[in-house]
């Protein structure tokens, strides 16, 4: 019931519409879910970004200050407040375990990285999208921050440099149109839930046959909009009954949020779909007119996953 998720989720659920670049909160939502309801057996444990733009927008030597080492323990216990199952005291260390992830490395491009701290080794999946590459050790994982990213996932979970020394660097990118690098991004994590971490004999990622995104992004947009409105509804009873602590837990900002829930509130009273329903609009009909789509969508978008379908991209092949 968050304000700072599901109030952006509802405000950008519009960038779900076909070819247009999605937002990471919507991406969070989903695959955060997707873990917690289905997949929490996995060997991965999914890692929302917003978790991790903290190391990419941070300066270096950032912890230098006191209010700067404050902050990194508040950040340290609300990313164990989303994990019933992790040590919920910020100094206490989790066991080692894989971890997966969608990041913007930047140029407004998603990719999916995994931390596979057991093993000591690091997947780097799609961040270039105009080439076609497979290499271990990654040549340019300092340059868009990959030392600072993985240390700063160290302090999440409390891990020591020891425990996690030597790790290498493997990527694998390929061919991508440019605006569906999220919705295949996504496609790509629940396709490692589902069948695990398939390597070839070099130890770098073999792709999977990939659907086309249309019905990614419908899925992921009717979805979103319900665990939106779910936490809206939640919060602002919430806000009823443990007003003190949700102030604290919003860093005594609730009014601005609780003025901002009244007004979707109001809005969602006229019209209960205002935000989803254009965006639903906008990808069936996409769908209707992709000869893709045609030939394996029946106007109930299933997940992509379980549907058998012969017309799926070919791992690297553009849309």
């Amino acid at each position: 019931m968050d304000p700072r998720i599901w109030e952006p989720a509802l405000c950008q659920l519009q960038t779900l519409k076909a070819k247009a670049w999605i937002e990471g909160v919507l991406i969070d939502l989903w695959l955060l879910d997707m873990w917690r309801s289905r997949y929490r057996q996995t060997p991965f444990r999914f890692l929302p970004s917003q978790f991790i733009q903290v190391a990419q927008n941070a300066a270096l030597h950032a912890e230098d200050s006191d209010r700067e080492r404050g902050e990194v323990v508040k950040q340290i216990k609300t990313f164990r407040r989303y994990f019933d199952d992790l040590p919920q005291l910020e100094h206490e260390s989790c066991e080692l375990e894989d971890s997966i992830c969608v990041l913007n490395t930047g140029g407004n491009h998603y990719c999916v990285v995994i931390f596979m701290p057991q093993t000591r080794c690091i997947h780097v999946l799609g961040r270039k999208y105009s080439t076609i590459r497979r290499s271990k050790g990654s040549k340019d994982w300092v340059e868009w921050g990959g030392p600072r990213i993985w240390a700063w996932v160290c302090k999440l979970y409390g891990w020591s440099e020891d425990q996690v020394r030597g790790m290498s660097v493997n990527s694998v990118d390929w061919h991508q149109n440019g605006y569906d690098c999220g919705p295949t991004a996504c496609q790509i994590v629940e396709s490692i839930w589902v069948r695990g971490l398939a390597l070839d004999g070099e130890g770098l990622w073999k792709g999977p046959n990939l659907p086309c995104c249309h019905a990614q992004r419908l899925t992921m947009a009717i979805k979103v909009h319900q665990l939106a409105i779910d936490g809206h509804r939640k919060f602002l009873a919430g806000v009823d009954i443990y007003p003190h602590q949700i102030m604290e837990y919003l860093d005594d900002e609730l009014d601005g949020f609780v003025n901002e829930a009244v007004a979707i509130q109001q809005k969602l009273s006229q019209h209960p779909s205002y935000a989803l329903k254009p965006v639903e609009a906008n990808l069936r009909l996409a769908i209707l007119s992709c000869r893709s789509c045609r030939s394996t969508v029946n106007r109930e978008v299933s997940r992509p996953f379980v549907r058998t379908t012969p017309d799926v991209r070919k791992f690297g092949q553009d849309r």
